[in-house]
């Protein structure tokens, strides 16, 4: 039969084939942000998978809160989707339902979210064995560089290794400075420019920084280099 088919030129009509089987055979992907390095990676990834699979992707990026509202309360809920992968979100209790009650099968990565199952890790052991680990280095002066949203309706996932960091640091009996407590926009740029703002006073800085991602990390790592620091070298500084 596909021979024939072939040979014919025939081709399925994928949107005849939805409407017989009741499947879109499309997946909905939302994330806060795509102009992030760990989204777009997880990004591409979900699409190579899905492609293999012989399914579309659609995209659903917030851009950080600017079209949540729509997306969740709409476009998820016009059912032309046969699942939704929702990425590194904290949805409150509302939004849950919505999604809930469009009947579309969802699994989240990075999240806590309730009532849906979730891929992820616990974020505040991440923090506390980062900052456990410094500390066995011979750290007392540890700084902590964490997401922009953390505190709002995303990221929940760098308040949690935020707090990671804050009680390994009290379990040791270390100081919390609030000028070392850092705020990037999860870019390597912003991280940059924090960092180096932070070490170039040689008597105040830290001798180690906990970067809540790789992508801060590469940003902090920069401007380590460009102060003439070395990791881990005569400085002594660790990232």
């Amino acid at each position: 039969m596909t021979a024939a088919a072939s040979e014919l030129g025939f081709v399925m009509s994928y949107h005849a084939s939805s409407l017989a089987s009741g499947r879109s055979h499309n997946i909905g992907v939302v994330l806060p942000f795509v102009n992030r390095w760990y989204f777009a990676t997880l990004l591409e990834g979900a699409n190579s998978a899905l492609m293999d699979a012989g399914y579309d992707l659609t995209l659903y990026d917030f851009q950080g809160d600017r079209y949540r509202e729509s997306v969740l309360g709409d476009f998820l809920l016009r059912k032309r989707l046969d699942g939704v992968l929702a990425v590194s979100l904290q949805l409150n209790a509302h939004e849950t339902e919505q999604i809930l009650a469009a009947g579309i099968p969802v699994v989240g990565v990075g999240g806590p979210l309730p009532e849906i199952p979730t891929l992820r890790i616990d974020d505040v052991e991440v923090g506390r064995r980062a900052t456990n680990h410094l500390i066995s280095l011979g750290h007392s002066r540890v700084a902590h560089l964490g997401g922009e949203h953390e505190y709002g309706r995303n990221f929940e996932i760098s308040s949690g290794r935020r707090a990671g960091y804050e009680e390994a640091m009290a379990e040791a009996g270390l100081p919390l400075r609030e000028a070392w407590s850092l705020i990037s926009d999860y870019s390597a740029n912003d991280a940059y420019k924090e960092t180096k703002q932070l070490l170039a006073d040689a008597e105040e800085r830290p001798t180690a920084i906990f970067c809540a991602s790789d992508e801060m990390a590469f940003g902090a790592m920069l401007a380590a280099r460009d102060l003439g620091l070395r990791i881990p070298g005569s400085s002594q500084l660790r990232v």
